[in-house]
């Protein structure tokens, strides 16, 4: 490989590929869709055009491989960090997933590098962008293809272009993988039978198998550099990966993951228990992982609420201070705390407990019959 190519930095790289699948399950005869793809298929001499039956097997099998006639329903994408490559898979709806990918891309500021991505997936994307009518303000120059040359995109790195070089003919990633010793991502399914088995499984299959290819494209970019054993170990976004230790540190990990589902919540609430870290700190703390993850994908504030919830920082217990300050904790301020916390967790009835007490002591009146009598009542029903 030529020398720029071996400089590279494999750690500034947003890796990505895309799987493509019939634009509809069955072609529908009576369509434009139809008229259109059996006009490509017409003889160029004499402009006869198959019989129906040959063109709807040919859209079957091949409807995949044109922007005009196919969708996108899955986008990989994947970056390594300290010799970990995270990835995940983006699905929903083709804009959705358009969207989401550009934003990625955006959001990373990584040069990116596929297989075949000059020639297929980067000009597919746009084209459906443009069918989706996704604001074309979201597709990052360095990637936009219109109007350039292959040459003119620096910031695209493809492992099929770096690979054959002046070679007359293409390298597959099959190929790739075979002559490097890399795991194939074909092993359970090809990209001829992706709209099959999204039409008759759905996109989970596909998204596992795009994913694979990600990791295929990795490990073949870091072959052709010489940096074969590069990666030490494989993160997948969307599964439950994370390992529950106590030697994880679980914010560097949301860092590089940009995840927060429940595993990684209970695995938060666990070392905040077990280490005494403090709630308020820790939230900030996943706040400030999350937005600064190059794989984040913005959360909203209420999208925080689970985890506050388990940490016990969204109650609100300023009817505590409240009936305090008013005066002395007689027995009805006592029933307003009961009546209003009993119902929730037992967490959060021991913290109106504590700050109950901390208030009164605050305030001079722990030493009043009256409030020590309303407290231990309060202790007894919230205990």
């Amino acid at each position: 490989m030529n020398k720029a190519i071996r400089n590279l930095d494999l750690e500034k790289i947003l890796f990505f590929d895309i799987e493509t699948v019939r634009r509809n399950k069955v072609l529908d005869v009576d369509s434009k869709e139809f008229e259109l793809y059996a006009w490509s298929l017409r003889d160029k001499a004499t402009g006869f055009i198959p019989p129906s039956i040959e063109v709807m097997r040919h859209y079957e099998n091949n409807g995949a491989l044109s922007p005009v006639f196919n969708k996108i329903v899955v986008i990989s994408v994947g970056f390594i960090q300290d010799k970990i490559l995270y990835y995940k898979s983006i699905v929903g709806t083709q804009k959705e997933v358009i969207e989401e990918f550009y934003k990625v891309v955006a959001s990373s500021g990584f040069r990116v590098c596929g297989h075949n991505i000059i020639g297929f997936d980067l000009p597919v994307i746009r084209i459906k962008a443009l069918e989706e009518g996704v604001d074309l303000n979201l597709i990052p120059e360095d990637i936009n293809d219109s109007g350039k040359r292959p040459w003119n995109l620096t910031k695209v790195l493809d492992t099929m272009d770096i690979s054959k070089g002046t070679l007359y003919s293409n390298l597959s990633l099959d190929a790739l993988c075979m002559l490097k010793g890399i795991n194939s991502s074909k092993d359970d399914i090809s990209g001829a039978y992706v709209s099959q088995v999204y039409y008759s499984e759905g996109v989970e299959r596909v998204a596992k198998y795009c994913n694979k290819d990600v990791i295929a494209t990795a490990e073949v970019l870091c072959a052709l550099i010489g940096k074969s054993d590069y990666i030490k170990e494989y993160v997948c976004r969307e599964e439950k990966t994370l390992k529950e230790k106590t030697d994880v540190n679980i914010f560097e990990h949301i860092l590089a993951s940009g995840q927060l589902n429940p595993e990684i919540i209970k695995v938060i609430c666990e070392k905040v228990e077990k280490e005494g870290i403090d709630k308020e700190a820790t939230l900030k703390l996943v706040k400030t992982a999350l937005s600064n993850s190059k794989l984040y994908n913005k959360v909203e504030e209420e999208d925080y609420s689970e985890l506050k919830t388990a940490l016990g920082l969204d109650v609100d217990y300023s009817l505590i201070q409240e009936v305090v300050n008013k005066g002395n904790l007689g027995k009805k301020q006592a029933d307003q705390l009961i009546i209003k916390y009993i119902k929730e967790g037992q967490e959060i009835r021991l913290k109106v407990i504590e700050l109950t007490e901390k208030f009164l002591y605050e305030k001079e009146k722990m030493g009043q019959k009256v409030a020590q009598k309303s407290f231990a009542l309060l202790k007894e029903k919230l205990s």
